[in-house]
């Protein structure tokens, strides 16, 4: 015997919550791209020099020599850590580089990219599947299936 499609619950009609979540999922996804070609594009043109951790107190400071000779110490905010004296490489626009020096790991470099993926993709393409938000009353949204 074979379940017809009358079998199944039908989905819940998409409310204005859900509408609501989905343009914040296609927003943080669209800042993501964003994100992503500004990361490409400082890539293309930046330089790389060996740094050092001067100072690890949550996010470390960073001292580095431009290819110029000026000597730059930046606080990198995230995407490494590292006791005083680990060595690291440093990527930065040597038009600018006190201003866009990173540390050159994975994290530090495309973590501003990362982080709204599975937010955007979660409140973009749940909906898709069958989750509704509803409003729950004055303390929030909830997600219902």
């Amino acid at each position: 015997m074979t379940a017809s499609s009358t079998d199944r619950p039908a989905k819940p009609a998409m409310n204005i919550a859900t509408v609501i979540a989905m343009i914040i999922g296609a927003a943080v996804l669209a800042f993501c791209v964003v994100q992503a070609y500004r990361t490409t594009v400082f890539l293309s043109h930046a330089s790389r020099a060996p740094g050092v951790v001067v100072k690890s107190s949550g996010h470390p400071t960073i001292r580095f020599e431009t290819a110029q000779g000026q000597r730059i110490e930046f606080v990198q905010n995230g995407g490494m850590d590292g006791p005083p004296g680990t060595v690291v490489q440093v990527a930065y626009d040597p038009a600018a580089p006190a201003e866009t020096a990173r540390a050159a790991t994975f994290l530090a470099i495309w973590g501003d990219v990362l982080w709204g993926l599975p937010a955007g993709l979660g409140f973009l393409v749940l909906p898709l599947f069958g989750a509704r938000f509803v409003l729950t009353g004055r303390y929030g949204n909830a997600i219902s299936r």
